[in-house]
């Protein structure tokens, strides 16, 4: 049990991201070449981790082992900040939580790029001078998102350099202005001030991962506060992704490109009931009608399925008879999403308690409860639900002892974003009912403090 908390997310991404760093300031010869000698030296033998920063550090020169060890034993992530005193910059580096700021000092590889010259060093104090004091012909932070650190610019220097950055350097700048708005260093118009102005510069194809990244910001913020200007933006942007990218799947289109296209087709029917976007998806709704739901176009299939539950009873009942039919893991996946969507609350209901049947395999309903995050009626219904049912749900995955990884991902898309709905005494008092902290002592800590920043985040911008 303890196993499946440790090696999570987390464990995998930082862990890919460090290396990827590490190669990136040492340069391709020198870090290959590190490989070698570490692979030479204990072929057929046993090493540890720090065998492997020595032989690295031993053909680069570096110091490989000061910057990994800080990595490893150091938690949390590296922020650096661009600040401005009398005409003169510098760079602060700190270690970034979405409370407050911490005294943290790594050897931290930095990747910039000053008035068109790229520039890596080692960044190993807490505040150090540029030499330069003009940085109005552009400058970057954390150049193609090459180091592992959160970067932040003033707004006013990100908008002067704005046409400079590329996807990646809009990726990590965005996503830092988005954890500092969470966190309430932020105000909320001046970070959709920063998505529009980058709307108006990029187009579409420039920007495709990034947009996969802020069309979940428009969504929660639309969906957990009814901010007017993520609901405007959401209808924008979804518009402007068909406009340029056309309505029609194809299959030379890159993965990512059918993605955008996807969530594009989804916001705009489910949030916004479109016309033309209901007409698309009729005619795919009498493949269902007709009892051929295998011949749906399977890069729509998420889309019509959500569409089909919530048009009208009969097209409900053929989905769900599908689902019990069907023996392809994908399918049932994709249907559970689309019941996690039901706009009927009565319905929605009646799929909760569809769960606990024996038409629904237990390591299938993390599926639905994935599904429930954008359904705004789903919000009262979901904690409520499961602190009625968790010893049924407990009883169905085989009893204690048999079910925690499943009970561990449904705790993990279920706790951030509806127990920040509830009062933390609420919250604790369905922790503490099921014993959930004692049972899950590392994932139920950091699940709390998720839920607690988007309590605060609500609270901070709800209207």
């Amino acid at each position: 049990n303890e196993s499946q908390e440790i090696f999570d997310e987390i464990s995998y991404d930082k862990g890919g991201s460090v290396l990827r760093t590490l190669n990136l300031y040492l340069g391709e010869k020198d870090f290959k070449n590190g490989l070698k000698n570490y692979i030479r030296k204990f072929k057929y033998g046993n090493a540890k981790a720090e065998d492997l920063w020595l032989a690295i550090q031993e053909k680069s020169k570096a110091p490989v082992i000061k910057i990994m060890t800080d990595f490893i034993t150091k938690p949390g992530t590296p922020i650096v900040y661009l600040k401005e005193k009398n005409n003169k910059y510098y760079l602060e580096q700190k270690r970034f939580t979405l409370h407050e700021d911490k005294n943290t000092i790594w050897s931290l590889p930095l990747f910039l790029k000053v008035n068109n010259r790229s520039q890596k060093f080692l960044l190993n104090k807490r505040i150090v001078k540029l030499e330069t004091e003009n940085i109005e012909s552009g400058f970057i932070l954390n150049e193609n998102f090459s180091g592992y650190y959160l970067g932040f610019l003033p707004q006013e220097i990100f908008f002067k350099n704005i046409k400079n950055y590329n996807e990646k350097e809009l990726i990590n700048l965005i996503f830092t202005y988005r954890l500092l708005t969470k966190r309430g260093d932020l105000n909320l118009n001046d970070f959709y001030n920063v998505i529009k102005e980058t709307l108006k510069e990029k187009k579409t194809k420039e920007i495709k991962h990034l947009l996969s990244l802020i069309f979940d910001y428009f969504i929660f913020d639309f969906v957990y506060l009814d901010y007017k200007p993520a609901k405007e933006l959401l209808y924008h942007i979804s518009n402007k992704i068909l406009e340029e990218l056309g309505f029609e799947f194809k299959d030379n289109d890159l993965p990512i490109i059918s993605s955008l296209r996807r969530v594009a087709f989804f916001s705009l029917n489910y949030f916004f009931d479109e016309e033309k976007i209901k007409k698309i998806l009729d005619k795919e709704i009498k493949k269902i009608e007709f009892e051929k739901p295998e011949k749906i176009n399977p890069e729509l299939k998420p889309i019509v399925l959500i569409y089909g539950v919530n048009k009208d009873e009969k097209t409900l009942s053929k989905i769900v008879e599908f689902y019990e039919k069907t023996n392809l893991i994908e399918e049932k996946a994709r249907i559970l999403n689309a019941l996690a969507k039901l706009k009927n609350e009565s319905n929605l209901n009646y799929y909760f308690d569809y769960l606990l049947t024996d038409k629904v395999r237990f390591n299938q309903i993390v599926y639905f409860f994935r599904g429930l995050v954008n359904n705004k009626i789903s919000h009262h219904l979901t904690m409520r639900w499961l602190d009625k049912n968790w010893e049924k749900l407990e009883k169905k995955g085989g009893g204690r002892g048999k079910s925690e990884s499943i009970l561990i991902y449904i705790l993990k898309a279920v706790i951030p974003q509806f127990g920040c709905l509830l009062s933390e005494d609420e919250l604790k008092s369905f922790l503490n009912k099921y014993k959930l902290k004692q049972r899950f002592k590392m994932t139920i800590p950091y699940l709390l403090e998720l839920s607690s920043i988007n309590r605060k985040f609500i609270e901070m911008n709800k209207k």
